[in-house]
């Protein structure tokens, strides 16, 4: 049996994805999705940079429209909108 250890970043793009799966399953062919919004529902603290680098870095949603970013790349108000 092999142990696989999930950090807290790969935690939070599953998260992401499984919101856009079901976007697209829904007939969208854009979600958009707020920083602070995904940061309130895992219920994290002081983990916004793990919110954002995730938010960039997800495996075949590579295509996204930046809405709102701030100077650090690291707030709760940035949004992204994610073409599917």
């Amino acid at each position: 049996m092999e142990s696989k250890t999930v950090g807290l970043t790969e935690e939070i793009r599953r998260h992401i994805i499984a919101k856009l799966n079901n976007a697209e399953e829904h007939g969208n062919k854009h979600f958009s999705i707020r920083s602070g919004t995904i940061h309130k529902e895992r219920k994290l603290q002081n983990r916004m940079p793990a919110v954002c680098s995730a938010m960039r870095s997800l495996d075949g949603f590579g295509d996204y429209e930046i809405i709102s970013e701030t100077e650090s790349g690291n707030s709760s108000t940035i949004i992204y909108r994610y073409k599917l």
